[in-house]
């Protein structure tokens, strides 16, 4: 199995695989964010909707503050764009189909300045069925040098992106 340099991230795959018990895919249910305080401010949630497309439900503290925006109860297509929008659909998919967790790091190059890398895990949830029907993701960033620290829509939009690492963690 890879081994998720994040700590963060490494929790939050701990924590998720631990809901699992018998089942491949724990349910929303077993998600209780009171045992998970440190890990909020770095995590958001996604309904999985026809089409598909995916609707945040829940944002981090941490996250909104990044975005400088809460994107809550609005489609992900209305807040990214581009290249980084399918990137992201293409990450929400796999972990859809494949019912397994993702695990991205990615990295962004600013011109005129250092990067932005974001390690990212992609954790499918049910409501007690067969489908997926939530996304639960974990997201941390890693600046270097000058890297920006504001608008990071705007850089993860216009940056030429790199992806580092996928991986579909099994254990």
């Amino acid at each position: 199995m890879y081994q998720v340099p994040d700590d963060i991230i490494r929790e939050l795959f701990d924590y998720w695989a631990s809901r699992r018990r018998d089942v491949d895919v724990p349910r929303r249910a077993d998600i209780d964010p009171t045992e998970i305080p440190r890990l909020l401010p770095h995590l958001y949630l996604l309904n999985v909707r026809p089409g598909p497309e995916y609707e945040f439900r829940l944002m981090g503290t941490h996250l909104v503050e990044r975005m400088g925006l809460d994107p809550i109860g609005r489609l992900v297509s209305e807040v990214i764009e581009g290249e980084y929008l399918s990137y992201m659909e293409r990450l929400f998919a796999k972990a859809v189909v494949l019912r397994q967790a993702i695990y991205s790091r990615s990295s962004y190059r600013v011109p005129d300045r250092d990067f932005l890398d974001v390690h990212r895990i992609i954790l499918p949830l049910t409501r007690g069925g067969d489908d997926v029907a939530m996304l639960i993701i974990g997201q941390k960033f890693e600046t270097g040098g000058d890297a920006p620290d504001e608008d990071l829509l705007a850089v993860m939009h216009t940056a030429k992106h790199r992806q580092k690492t996928l991986e579909v963690i099994t254990g």
